[in-house]
Parts: structure tokens; C-alpha cells; sequence
């Protein structure tokens, strides 16, 4: 059959929308958790924030068509662990972690994590060592409990988990932690919106960690068409960041 160059554009040109059109039909699940300022809901209810931001540049980078649900983070964490085509972040690789994802990172900055307690309270740390004495705080499945836990930490003993980060900051304000552990920009944060003076929490020693990328994670079983969408995603990603990191 004789087609016209006419005819010929007008199929190929059907065929490049039909071909994008397939591409955003990729739907993923993306989770998170409650984590200011780097992920949290907005008045308009929608996730937002610095991390959240990069995570969309990624996606969209990616041509995959998303939705981003913020719950508790070992509600999150299960999800992404069990699901495929369920990404998670923002995580700190682990050991424990590492066989069930597919990883990309860093997508931000590096962000340290300190042992935080109520100014001027007696407590006093130089070492991860001496810590072991206290009431630590920490998120139940998030990188400081799954780390301290096997540093030698022992739950219930001084290791104290929360649902999530507002519960555990509030334990450490009733004076039912000596420490919770996390970063300096998150506490800035809740203390802002709790009309609490900035230096009410006082940071102490970080946290050791090998490194401190923070990542997203894609479940280990997810489509092959996910994997490769979100490998060049965030290899463009990394592209067009490269100058600021």
C-alpha cells in the first residue's frame, strides 16, 4: 500500500504521541513519611517539601505518572518492602535494607543526624558509648533505630521507639526520652511550629554513620520498564544537579 509523505508524518507523529502517551501510563506508588522540612503535607494537603521536590524532577525526568501518600514510616517502609513499583523515600541505605530495593542515590544533600536533648538538662554525651546510660528516642523502622539496635541498643532497656516524629519529639519535651535523634533542620522546624524557642533542643554528638546519603528506594519486584524509567530519571537528575553537589 502507497502512503504520502503527508500520510507517513501524520502516522509517525501518531505513533511518537501514542508512544508518550504509554510512557506516563506507567503509574507508580510513591511513600513517605512526615519529615519537615524535607517531606511534609502543605495547607493544600499535598507533599511537599525540599527532598519531595527532587523526587518529582526525578519522575518527571523519568515519564512515569505517580501518586505520593505520606504515612507513618514503618507503614511507608512495609509498603515499599512488599509492593512492586513502590518507591520510598527519603531513606539512609542499610545493611538490613539493602537486598530489597533497587537504590538511587544521593538525591539531596547529605543530612547528619545528632542526638538532641532539652537545653540544659543534665544529660551529658561525648560518645555513642556513654548514650547506652540514657533514654534514647528513635522512629520505629527508621536508619537511627535499625542502627543503634545493632550498635547494642535494646528496646525498652535505651531504646524507646515512636510512630512517628511528632510522638517522639513530645516524648523527649514530657522528659519520657533523654535523647531523640535527629536532624538540626527537622527540630528547627517543629520548634517553629510549636512557637517553642529555637534552642529549647540542644544538639549533642551525631549520630556515626558510614555515610550520609539519603535515598529513594524502588521494591526489588517491580517492572523492568520501572526500573529503567527511574535508572534514566535519575541519571538526568543527577545530570542537571551535578554542579551543586
Amino acid at each position: 500500500m502507497y502512503l504520502s509523505l503527508g500520510c507517513k508524518i501524520a502516522l509517525f507523529n501518531g505513533l511518537m504521541l501514542l508512544t508518550s502517551s504509554l510512557a506516563y501510563a506507567t503509574k507508580i506508588e510513591v511513600v513517605t513519611e512526615n519529615w519537615p522540612p524535607f517531606n511534609y503535607l502543605d495547607h493544600k494537603k499535598e507533599v511537599v517539601g525540599s527532598v519531595t521536590a527532587n523526587i518529582k524532577q526525578i519522575l518527571e525526568h523519568a515519564q512515569l505518572t505517580y501518586s505520593i501518600n505520606l504515612y507513618p514510616w514503618a507503614r511507608s517502609y512495609k509498603l515499599a518492602e512488599s509492593k512492586k513499583n513502590h518507591l520510598i523515600y527519603a531513606l539512609y541505605k542499610t545493611p538490613e535494607r539493602a537486598k530489597h530495593f533497587h537504590w538511587f542515590c544521593p538525591i539531596t544533600k547529605p543530612i547528619a543526624l545528632y542526638f538532641m536533648k532539652i537545653k540544659d538538662s543534665a544529660p551529658h554525651i561525648e560518645n555513642i558509648e556513654q548514650a547506652k546510660h540514657y533514654k534514647i528516642g528513635v522512629v520505629r523502622q527508621d536508619a537511627p533505630n535499625i542502627y543503634l539496635s545493632r550498635y547494642g541498643f535494646i528496646k525498652g532497656k535505651n531504646l524507646y521507639e515512636a510512630t512517628n516524629e511528632i510522638n517522639n519529639m513530645q516524648k523527649l519535651l514530657n522528659g519520657d526520652v533523654d535523647f531523640i535523634v535527629q536532624s538540626k533542620q527537622s527540630i528547627a522546624y517543629r520548634l517553629a511550629a510549636l512557637k517553642l524557642p529555637l534552642d529549647s533542643i540542644q544538639a549533642t554528638i551525631a549520630l556515626p554513620k558510614d555515610n550520609n546519603d539519603i535515598c529513594m528506594a524502588l521494591n526489588i519486584n517491580s517492572d523492568k520498564e520501572v526500573v529503567d524509567r527511574l535508572t534514566k530519571g535519575f541519571l538526568i537528575y543527577q545530570q542537571k544537579n551535578s554542579h551543586s553537589h
